[in-house]
């Protein structure tokens, strides 16, 4: 052993030799606690980063799995309500087919089939998930988009879209189509058996439609001697003008009893394409303020056909083929089919893809426990020889004393 006065050389290489056994020593306890092999960026750099890269697309994929069950249960939802829709449209064709029997009452059985139309017409309207309309809007319209959901790709949910359930072909059938449109220029009421004092004359009237086209109308009031009689009249040359120019603008006059048969309301009527926009006395006697003014344009739709009509025999004829309607409901089912079928891939494709990312996360940051709980040991061991042999190498001057003595 070589002995040195002024440094100890032996002491000190035996106390960094323990400082680094005692360093692995606590590294190798510290991964046993934390039960992390990386436990900080320096550990491992790369492993540190693609580590936390994984971590984050695992993050995003539960998500999306979730996501998944989400769009099940939305899926499931419209299902539900459009096997109930099916089976009323069943149940719709059965009253049909009661409805050929003489026996049975077709008012009984319109009203069963308005009572089931009415429930599909709720449900399509109601049927909510996470108050999001399912099946059509509020008002029983189609829905402007489909419901999306992020499940590793944007899923859409369109199965009450135009290709297949089609709620507006579904509304018509339910409360009838637009059906046609009749424009009014409605007046007062009036008595017609108040006088009528112009005499034997012609009343000319120039009726102006939407389209910039006049109409000259001329009525013969000779022999009038009541405003029944104008009434009368008028009705006729209308009457033979449509019939002599085919219709042109569909122009008519229309006579409503209100309470007391002799108090009526004239109308002057044309369709919707052939809307009057004016009419003015050009000669004659003044029929206008004779059968009431003023005159006030009034716009009324009658719709065609319909389950809810109010008419028996509508609604019985309305019943007499639900196929298409029927064909689209069912078209929704079969696409709710596929979606969920889909879903499922989707679902399992991302816990196939979860479970390996988390293998590879452990495999960065799990410390081999085995292992660690070796070193550890080795270094609870390896630290106490050092204690020994920095002990015996702090002993070396008082050898070098002994000597002297």
């Amino acid at each position: 052993m070589a002995f040195s006065i002024n440094t100890n050389l032996g002491a000190l290489k035996a106390f960094n030799a323990l400082a680094k056994v005692n360093s692995e020593a606590q590294i190798a306890q510290f991964k046993l606690a934390t039960g992390k092999r990386i436990n900080s960026v320096a550990d491992d750099t790369s492993g540190f980063k693609v580590g936390k890269s994984l971590e984050s697309k695992t993050m995003i994929q539960k998500s999306q799995l979730n996501n998944a069950s989400a769009a099940k249960d939305y899926l499931a939802t419209a299902e539900t309500a459009l096997l109930q829709i099916n089976d009323l449209l069943i149940q719709i064709s059965s009253k049909y087919a009661d409805a050929q029997d003489p026996s049975k009452s077709k008012d009984a059985i319109a009203d069963d089939i308005r009572s089931i139309a009415s429930e599909i017409d709720s449900i399509m309207k109601t049927t909510k998930f996470n108050n999001t309309n399912l099946l059509a809007q509020a008002d029983g319209s189609a829905l402007t988009s489909s419901g999306t959901f992020d499940v590793g790709t944007d899923f859409a949910t369109d199965f009450a879209s135009d290709d297949y359930l089609k709620a507006d072909v579904l509304k018509t059938a339910l409360h009838g189509g637009t059906g046609t449109e009749l424009v009014f220029y409605q007046g007062s009421e009036y008595n017609v058996t108040d006088a009528y004092s112009g005499g034997d004359q012609t009343s000319v009237i120039e009726a102006q439609f939407a389209d910039g086209s006049t109409e000259i109308i001329s009525i013969d009031l000779t022999g009038a001697t009541t405003l029944g009689d104008v009434e009368n009249a008028t009705m006729m040359s209308i009457g033979s003008l449509d019939m002599l120019n085919g219709g042109t603008n569909s122009l008519s006059i229309v006579s409503s009893v209100n309470g007391d048969e002799n108090i009526h309301r004239t109308a002057f009527q044309s369709l919707s394409g052939s809307k009057i926009t004016s009419l003015a006395i050009t000669s004659g006697f003044d029929i206008l303020s004779a059968l009431g003014t003023p005159f006030v344009e009034t716009t009324y739709s009658y719709p065609d056909g319909g389950l809810m009509n109010t008419d028996t025999d509508t609604v019985i004829s309305a019943a007499s083929d639900i196929t298409e309607i029927t064909d689209n409901v069912r078209n929704s089912l079969g696409r709710i089919g596929n979606l969920t079928q889909s879903l499922d891939y989707k679902s399992d494709f991302l816990t196939s893809s979860i479970t390996n990312n988390q293998s590879s996360i452990s495999r960065l940051f799990d410390t081999d426990m085995a292992q660690e709980q070796l070193n550890a040991t080795k270094g609870s061991l390896a630290s106490n020889v050092g204690i020994s042999i920095l002990s015996q190498m702090n002993f070396a001057p008082q050898q070098l004393l002994q000597l002297l003595n």
